[in-house]
């Protein structure tokens, strides 16, 4: 891999599926990515977007702060870069 990105949601389920929309839309076979998605204590559309997305990895951790559900991100990247 390329590059990781690592996104971070508690309870903004419309923004995520629309960033996980233009992050497809703009998927180049150039690079090599992935993306891992973080719900930080958000239960309740996990197994949706899960289902969705599946392509992306999806992880579930309960209710933390913003960087430490960050931090346990980069813990699962493979990638040569991260971002957020």
């Amino acid at each position: 891999m390329n590059f990781s990105i690592v996104i971070v949601t508690y309870n903004r389920k419309k923004y995520l599926e629309r960033c996980l929309k233009s992050i497809k839309q703009q998927a180049s076979s150039k690079f090599q990515f992935e993306v891992i998605i973080i719900f930080n204590g958000e239960m309740s559309y996990f197994s949706s977007v899960k289902r969705e997305f599946s392509e992306y990895h999806s992880y579930y951790i309960p209710k933390t702060t913003p960087s430490h559900a960050r931090n346990y991100g980069v813990t699962k990247c493979q990638g040569d870069y991260v971002f957020f």
